[in-house]
């Protein structure tokens, strides 16, 4: 283990591979970049969390290709392939939606192309160390302690963490004693014709809801804030870059925090998909709405859930009986819950701002990066630097960021070849036929 390699990531999901297509398209040499990851076809762990809330499309398109480039994106090759312009009016208005399994093929095309799976290494890093001889570089271990590659530069495109529960149900005991009963709504679950309690809000929730209503079933849904933004992208437009994200930057950490929190709130697209059958559902007596905190969970003798809600206005509590629970709470993102961030905190008294690692405005972690040799984060993790990190706006922004450092020489010659060679392998109607699919406000931080 003593060759050090180029660049390192941390992750093959979709983060890793924005990264390493990006390098590749720079101009690195596959040889150069080691892939680590345990899981056997890393972007298929994706493409389950989607499948297991019956996700089918995109939310919007937001640069969500997995091209190093900004074009194509997939509303463009999508009016090219059927010569209408429907996909870029929707696009221009945020309403083109791609297939999921579309943008699948698409990414790992482009990791065929690029060479990817012959560069992972399968193993789980679980700590990074920062070494300097012969040349200023970090050594990435595993749960052993043993060194399994090292590198100059290193991106931890850590993607998720685990899976973010109610406080109610927080407990492994309480929810291993309802095991049959709650669900995540990111793991698979029975519908039915059930009566099914949903606690969250955002765009997991509006999901199950209609999944709900879709196989019969009625839903009451509990929620701690009475409104629910309903715009097309996670963050409004204007916080993908631009103006917004530099005004951002200049942010002060208390104004900081406070922005990141209002983005974070639980959004649903206002599109008539997700609309009709909610409004329907309301008028027709299958969707009851609740803004409240469930602060307690039993399985009733007749093999039910029975939940005691605090109501969020009056605080009066009441008991709702349910066939099944649902908990649409999304997932844990702060530094803490990934064990090497909170292993590289620890031992590099990184500066952190209660559940943020504080970032720099290119994603590079300060006190451990250096010029000649960075260690940069990917993903939700990273939202200090980029607020809509969990997007592939946000991978890319922290993958062509990363290629400063890795990749800092200017590639020699006319590029259009390489670009219309990677087009080619990515382009995502190789397989059957399919057809294309189709009140937000960013006031200045």
């Amino acid at each position: 283990m003593n060759d050090i390699y180029r660049a390192a990531i941390v992750g093959a999901g979709p983060g890793g591979l924005i990264a390493f297509t990006t390098l590749r398209y720079a101009g690195v040499p596959s040889g150069e970049i080691i892939v680590m990851d345990d899981r056997a076809v890393p972007l298929r762990a994706w493409a389950g969390h989607t499948a297991a809330i019956r996700q089918g499309s995109m939310r919007s398109e937001s640069e969500g290709h997995f091209f190093p480039t900004d074009l194509p994106g997939f509303a463009q090759m999508d009016a090219i392939h059927h010569a209408s312009l429907g996909p870029l009016i929707k696009s221009t208005f945020n309403r083109y939606t791609p297939p999921l399994d579309r943008v699948l093929h698409h990414g790992e095309a482009l990791g065929r192309h690029f060479g990817m799976s012959e560069r992972i290494e399968p193993s789980r890093i679980a700590r990074v160390v920062r070494e300097e001889g012969p040349v200023a570089h970090f050594a990435l271990c595993d749960s052993a302690g043993d060194v399994r590659a090292r590198a100059k530069h290193v991106l931890l495109a850590l993607g998720h963490a685990d899976l973010r529960w109610p406080d109610v149900c927080s407990d492994r005991a309480a929810r291993d004693d309802l095991s049959d009963l709650l669900y995540h709504a990111y793991q698979p679950k029975p519908y039915g014709q059930r009566h099914v309690l949903v606690i969250g809000s955002g765009m997991a929730a509006a999901g199950e809801w209609i999944n709900v209503f879709r196989a019969g079933g009625s839903v009451v849904s509990i929620r701690r804030s009475p409104h629910i933004a309903e715009q097309a992208l996670s963050a409004p437009r204007c916080a993908f870059g631009g103006p917004w994200l530099d005004r951002y930057h200049r942010l002060e950490v208390p104004e900081r925090r406070a922005e990141l929190a209002k983005l974070g709130r639980g959004s649903f697209p206002p599109d008539p998909k997700w609309k009709k059958p909610i409004h329907q559902a309301r008028a027709e007596g299958q969707l009851h709405l609740r803004v409240g905190t469930v602060v307690r969970l039993e399985r009733t003798p007749q093999n039910r859930v029975a939940a005691l809600v605090r109501d969020g206005v009056t605080s009066r509590e009441d008991t709702l009986v349910a066939d099944m629970v649902v908990a649409a709470t999304g997932f844990l993102s702060a530094w803490h819950d990934y064990d090497i961030l909170d292993r590289l905190v620890k031992e590099y008294h990184l500066d952190t701002y209660a559940s943020y690692l504080a970032l720099g405005d290119d994603c590079a972690v300060p006190g451990i990066s250096r010029l000649d040799s960075v260690l940069m984060v990917s993903g939700p993790a990273s939202r200090w630097a980029y607020p809509a990190a969990d997007s592939f706006a946000g991978m890319k922004y922290a993958a062509r960021r990363f290629g400063r450092y890795a990749a800092p020489e200017k590639r020699a010659g006319p590029r259009f070849r390489t670009w219309l060679g990677m087009v080619r392998a990515g382009w995502p109607y190789t397989g059957a036929e399919d057809g294309w699919s189709g009140s937000e406000s960013c006031a200045s931080p």
